[in-house]
């Protein structure tokens, strides 16, 4: 976990937060890890920035920053090359990050990620006209970004908006260490009140398997369900979304022989297991 609070506006040397994150790792089999972070006490950031590296690679994954000048203030997030973010339009046009709530999917299948044009992204701003979905409100940013590993994975980090967009505070980020495997915002919080529940182990017929596998998911007959099946390296290979309550397939036909995850997000709930394709 690296974290660099830098003054706005201002070439400093950066002051570590070391000592106010505890980071615990919850394991989803072999097919998902979550790293989570918890800022105690939360970052509030007024006039400066915060760096943060999601996965801990000493590269800066994210910026989120606060700006006052007079009576104006203005909240942001910058993306280095290659990192993105996900997004929703204002009234007015403009594209400014999503406020997502706890267990909505931050994955492959989102298509509102926006990359950073050079210029940032507004969170929230407060002037003559107020702009911005953050404004007075908390909630999940959802990223896409490239790990240590050179490849892409999805995380998310819990921050908050002042009414005046004066000040952000910075509570906790989480990121899936599966590359190109979907997360949940707040997926992995020990407090996860409003998050979803995890794990709860998939019982996959037959298995080892050759064609398909089959299962159900009890308690899920009302909610929609999202299955994936992932290959070794977490990349997604197969996509099912079934109708509520009816008993799943997978089809293994044409996947080469070898070990592969199940992962199914039901409501809040979230299911895994591992099947041998011969």
């Amino acid at each position: 976990m690296d974290l660099k609070k830098n003054p706005h506006g201002k070439r400093a040397t950066a002051m570590s937060y070391s000592g106010i994150a505890v980071a615990f790792l919850l394991q989803h089999e072999a097919a998902a890890q979550v790293s989570y972070t918890d800022l105690d006490p939360d970052v509030a950031l007024h006039n400066e920035t915060l760096d943060i590296d999601l996965d801990g690679d000493g590269t800066t994954d994210l910026t989120i920053g606060e700006a006052s000048y007079s009576d104006s203030f203005s909240a942001e997030v910058r993306l280095p090359i290659g990192n993105s973010i996900r997004v929703m339009a204002t009234f007015s046009g403009i594209l400014s990050p999503n406020v997502l709530d706890a267990g909505e999917t931050i994955g492959l299948l989102n298509a509102d990620f926006q990359a950073d044009d050079g210029n940032g992204l507004l969170l929230a701003q407060h002037f003559s006209t107020n702009l911005g979905n953050w404004l007075n409100n908390d909630g999940y940013l959802g990223c896409r970004f490239v790990a240590g590993d050179g490849l892409a994975h999805y995380g998310w980090v819990e921050i908050g908006v002042s009414a005046l967009a004066d000040t952000v505070w910075v509570k906790s980020f989480g990121y899936e260490q599966m590359p190109g495997t979907e997360i949940l915002a707040g997926e992995g919080s020990p407090a996860g009140i409003d998050g979803p529940s995890i794990l709860r182990n998939l019982e996959l017929s037959p298995n080892p398997a050759q064609d398909e596998i089959t299962f159900s998911l009890p308690g899920s007959a009302k909610e929609p369900v999202r299955v994936t099946l992932l290959d070794p390296l977490g990349q997604v290979v197969r996509t099912v979304l079934p109708a509520p309550g009816e008993r799943i397939r997978i089809d293994l036909g044409a996947l080469p022989a070898g070990v592969y995850f199940v992962r199914a997000v039901a409501g809040k709930r979230i299911y895994s297991g591992k099947v041998n394709k011969l």
